[in-house]
Parts: structure tokens; sequence; C-alpha cells
């Protein structure tokens, strides 16, 4: 049986790695991210955007949104669906950047935080109350 304190725990873990997520995700867009649209825009252009802001730039939304509905009391399934879509999301993000390019991209971390509040949810969901 889990107690309170090991729910509140699995919930405080899950709460401190969203919120690094936010942080790293946003930091990297900050460091990376430098005008790589320009008109008109290249195939190579685009793809550094999508690569360097946009995907980024919504997995650390997904991420805010889990970590807010996580934070409230009555929205645990949405904080879960919001993790599990960001860990697709990264992850797709970085299995097609590494067919496609032969680089890695500074977001790698994003799917191994991701994941980690996948599996804590899901470890604190299978715990019975």
């Amino acid at each position: 049986m889990m107690s309170a304190d090991d729910k509140s725990k699995a919930n405080k873990t899950s709460v401190a790695l969203l919120a690094v997520g936010v942080i790293y995700g946003l930091f990297t867009i900050l460091i990376f991210y430098s005008d790589f649209l320009i008109f008109p825009p290249t195939f190579d252009d685009i793809k550094y955007a999508v690569g360097f802001f946009y995907v980024p730039l919504l997995t650390v939304a997904l991420a805010l949104s889990a970590l807010v509905f996580k934070l409230r009391a009555g929205s645990r399934k949405l904080s879960h669906l919001c993790a599990q879509l960001g860990l697709l999301l990264s992850g797709g993000l970085i299995a097609w950047w590494h067919a496609f390019e032969s680089g890695s991209l500074p977001t790698l971390m994003l799917p191994v935080i991701f994941l980690a509040v996948v599996v804590n949810d899901l470890k604190e969901n299978k715990q019975p109350t």
C-alpha cells in the first residue's frame, strides 16, 4: 500500500521533473534558436525552425500544462495525458532529427524528462490507495 507520504513524494518528483522540463526547454530555445527563418525560407531554414523552436516550444507548453494540471486537485488524467503527449512529441522529434540529420538536438533530454514523469505517474496510479 502506498501511504500519503509516498504519494506526496511521487507527486513532488513529477512536479520537479516537469518544472525542470519547462526550464530546460525554454533555456535551449533561448540559447540555440537564433533567426533560422529568413525570407524566402529554404527547406533547411524551416527544418531548423521546427527542430530548434516550434516543436520544443510545444513540448514546453505541454510540460507547463501538465505541471499546472498536476498542481490542480482534480486534473490528474489531463496531467498524465499532457505528459504522454510531450513524450511522444519530443521522442518523435528526436527520431525525426536523427533520421535526417547527422548531429543531435540540444533538446535531447526532454524525452528523458517526460519518460521519467510518465513512469512516475504510472507507478503512482498502480499503487492501491
